[in-house]
């Protein structure tokens, strides 16, 4: 006579969802890893900054985010604006910019940013990580 078992459909809910949560939180290390490295290629040098990166698994999903409004700034690029200081009178800074007066302080009361160009940094992680992600999620 043979054998008949019957699968507990909760148990392999439960192993179903572990496994998905799994194979997400690789996706999720993968992409913030390569975003690292990219925005450095980016900037031309490394950022501590790139540690504001992290990422949350939910049941079906991987959330890729940040706190750091300089992320944002980095990944989508800002207009042209002005900066003024917040707590003080004027912005003192170093002047790094020709030969005359190199080095020296600056300080003004504002400064008009020319904006930051869209880097794109999460956007190409992304994309450079398709097919990787692809193989991760079909669990080859």
């Amino acid at each position: 006579m043979a054998k008949v078992t019957i699968l507990n459909k909760k148990i392999i809910d439960r192993q179903l969802k572990k496994h998905l949560q799994e194979k997400l939180t690789e996706v999720g290390e993968l992409v913030v890893n390569r975003a690292a490295l990219v925005l450095e290629g980016e900037l031309g040098h490394p950022t501590d900054r790139i540690k504001n990166l992290k990422y949350k698994v939910e049941p079906s999903a991987v959330i890729i985010y940040s706190d750091d409004p300089i992320l944002s700034y980095l990944e989508f690029g800002t207009k042209p604006h002005k900066i003024r200081p917040k707590n003080k009178k004027a912005l003192a800074f170093q002047n790094t910019k020709g030969l005359k007066n190199f080095g020296k302080a600056v300080v003004v009361k504002a400064v008009n940013h020319p904006g930051t160009r869209n880097l794109e940094f999460l956007s190409q992680a992304l994309f450079m990580s398709k097919s990787e992600i692809e193989r991760i999620l079909k669990g080859k």
